[in-house]
């Protein structure tokens, strides 16, 4: 059976200072995300003419406020199969390397996506979690507090709006969590090590000193964009050696 891949992408400094030598991935805020309104604009009122409802409707819109703000997310991208003609991999994403990978400077990680959700759903299984698709909309779905039922509705944690399409984001969630949260371990999931094209030299040694050390099983590439405009990959070091995930 094809293994489904997910792609984390980052900066060179967050992956060999934190990601690589901790082998781990750290949860963030939603409420961080890079769309200021995804978490801003979900939870609303109705207003009406009493006084003492109005009053606790607000209190309640802010224990949902508190609630949510301590919802923690990693994001993936996952394989593009809008266009008819072929799919784009996840890790050729053109615009996550752009505004994700830090213009190619930075570095992508591939993963197995069942292996690295039972990573997940191992290691914090006693939280409530999501592990799936994001969904893109025109107009997402919000909370409107009415009386005291209105509650989590999870489609807020999973719902953007259409202009953000181009991530094809897959998200694993932790619903709430005051605590640094982490998946330790990645190794076992991970696939690849995909550097941009523009990956500063200096730091290959780094990567490389890494993958001795606890990755020696992943594949260390790098992405190239060539002539005829597709991308490719090959061994760190070697432009001719190709690498095939």
């Amino acid at each position: 059976m094809k293994i489904e891949l997910i792609a984390h992408y980052t900066t060179a400094k967050i992956a060999i200072e934190k990601i690589l030598p901790n082998n781990s991935l750290r949860f963030n805020k939603l409420k961080n995300s890079n769309d200021p309104w995804e978490f801003k604009k979900n939870i609303h009122v109705n207003l009406n003419d009493n006084i003492f409802k109005m009053f606790n409707d607000l209190k309640r819109k802010d224990n949902l406020n508190s609630f949510y703000e301590n919802i923690k997310s990693i994001s993936f991208s996952t394989d593009d199969l809008s266009t008819s003609d072929k799919k784009i991999e996840c890790y050729k994403n053109s615009l996550m390397w752009a505004h994700y990978g830090n213009n190619h400077k930075g570095v992508c990680f591939v993963f197995d996506k069942k292996a690295l959700t039972n990573l997940f759903v191992n290691q914090h299984g006693k939280q409530i979690l999501i592990n799936e698709n994001v969904s893109y909309l025109e107009n997402p779905c919000g909370i409107v507090i009415k009386d005291e039922s209105s509650s989590f509705n999870k489609q807020v944690v999973i719902e953007k709006r259409k202009e953000w399409s181009y991530e094809n984001e897959f998200r694993l969630s932790i619903i709430p969590s005051n605590e640094d949260r982490f998946i330790s371990n990645i190794s076992e999931s991970l696939l690849a090590i995909v550097i941009g094209g523009n990956f500063p030299e200096v730091y290959k040694c780094c990567l490389l000193e890494i993958k001795e050390k606890g990755f020696s099983n992943i594949k260390l590439c790098q992405i190239h964009y060539d002539p005829n405009g597709f991308y490719y990959l090959s061994g760190i070091d070697d432009k001719s050696v190709p690498c095939v995930i």
